[in-house]
């Protein structure tokens, strides 16, 4: 059986659609796109009239659809699902997209300003001096219990950058994620926290945030690995390295979260901690 007879035989058809052997096979054992006859051999043909679903199964998969998700997408175009189900579909990827571009520009401020090599050396990991370069941030603070306060500005934040609005102005994350801890002594309920997120591009926010330039300062950074609940221990390793040096502490007390919670093992959580100095006379 040649191609001439109405059909095409798959290799053909993949040229055509850009979609591998491997990629039809599994669209046709999930029901995506389903060889319009197969011979006794097992051999696929699909008819011409294929080609356009082909077509749009492959961008799909370039856009990130999932195989779910394109049935459901593919449904709706055909008439057989409710079309209002696409601008969920659709909002659900945009959100996904959106929280990966943040990830990558982390990366991308973490290979500018060689941040990583400080992670890349953590088996060497001692306190150091170095200088943190001024940050234009959105921020938002607030008062109450640690535990409370850091997630739900965290998730505000989030939210905010990642809104429809703040993603058509094409705001981005430049750097990870910063909490100022504003008191000169711990509280166990009326603590004064700030979240900072890094970002370039012009943001709309309400009257609850803060966009502005976080100052640049000479600070004691150090690398704490572990839950979040026991960075405690870093600034005994920190203060007693200042005493050595002759450091003085000089401003409130950042700490830069290096990887996500969400996806990472508490025993394998990294935080920076930046204490500002100046040396004693």
């Amino acid at each position: 059986m040649n191609e001439s007879d109405g059909f095409i035989g798959i290799g053909t058809f993949s040229m055509i659609t850009r979609l591998t052997r491997r990629a039809l096979r599994l669209y046709d054992e999930k029901g995506l796109l389903t060889p319009a006859r197969r011979e006794i051999t097992g051999y696929r043909q699909y008819a011409y009239q294929q080609i356009r679903r082909g077509i749009q199964l492959k961008r799909l998969s370039d856009l990130g659809f999932g195989i779910r998700e394109m049935r459901e997408i593919m449904d709706a175009l055909d008439g057989l699902a409710d079309e209002a189900r696409l601008d969920i579909i659709l909002e659900k990827r945009l959100k996904d997209v959106s929280v990966e571009i943040c990830r990558l520009e982390k990366i991308k401020g973490s290979l500018l300003t060689r941040s990583f090599l400080e992670v890349v050396y953590l088996d060497k990991n001692e306190p150091t001096v170095k200088d943190v370069p001024d940050q234009r941030v959105v921020s938002r603070r607030e008062k109450g219990t640690y535990q409370d306060v850091i997630p739900h500005l965290m998730n505000d934040l989030m939210k905010t950058v990642f809104g429809p609005e703040n993603q058509r102005a094409q705001v981005k994350c430049t750097g990870m994620p910063i909490t100022i801890y504003h008191d000169n002594e711990y509280k166990e309920t009326d603590a004064d926290i700030e979240v900072a997120f890094p970002i370039s591009g012009s943001i709309t926010v309400g009257p609850e945030y803060d966009v502005k330039t976080l100052e640049g300062r000479r600070v004691v950074s150090y690398i704490h690995k572990g839950p979040y609940q026991d960075v405690g221990v870093a600034h005994e390793v920190i203060h007693e390295y200042m005493a050595r040096e002759g450091l003085k502490v000089a401003d409130v007390c950042r700490e830069v979260y290096l990887n996500d919670p969400n996806e990472t093992p508490e025993e394998e959580l990294l935080t920076e901690i930046q204490v500002p100095v100046t040396v004693t006379a």
